[in-house]
């Protein structure tokens, strides 16, 4: 009988291990919410992004976009807003300029070198969402599917960051 719990114990023991090692990797980069990084979340509505971010320094209508979107400006940060005309649109997209934003556990974000970003999501290439690996270089950026959040890392020619832009599903 002693044996047998000596047994379970251990077997307890790796299971739990084994779960710590999957979950560790399952997200490389840690970051749950991208959006949260620059103190708003997915979805949220133009009055209150002026509540937490304050006057923007303009908006943009861009009316040719089909359908047509406006865009909050901030010196640091551009929402692109899923309506019209201001104040009626949600934020879809972030696009991010500035370094003092820094992503998960590596603190990625603008300035990163194209090696820390692969290095971040080492592993994405072979994971596939819808089809896609969840890690793509398209030209001078690559793309993350993160869950349901994708992330663009643009790049200088140097191969340094010089913006991301993140959003739900679909890109910029």
């Amino acid at each position: 009988m002693k044996k047998m719990i000596v047994i379970t114990v251990g077997l307890l023991i790796v299971i739990i291990y084994l779960g710590f090692v999957f979950l560790e990797n399952f997200n490389k980069n840690d970051e749950m919410d991208y959006f949260s990084v620059i103190g708003i979340r997915f979805g949220m509505p133009h009055e209150e992004i002026i509540d937490i971010l304050g006057e923007p320094t303009a908006i943009n209508i861009h009316d040719t976009h089909n359908p047509p979107r406006y865009t909050i400006n901030y010196e640091k940060i551009t929402l692109v807003m899923n309506a019209a005309l201001p104040p009626y649109g949600n934020v879809i997209v972030a696009i991010i300029y500035d370094p003092v934003f820094q992503f998960g556990k590596y603190g990625i974000g603008v300035g990163s070198s194209r090696e820390a970003i692969e290095n971040a999501y080492e592993g994405f290439e072979e994971i596939r969402f819808k089809g896609l690996p969840r890690l793509r270089r398209v030209d001078c950026t690559i793309i993350i599917q993160d869950g349901l959040t994708q992330i663009y890392f643009y790049f200088d020619e140097n191969d340094f960051v010089n913006r991301i832009s993140i959003s739900r599903g679909h890109g910029p």
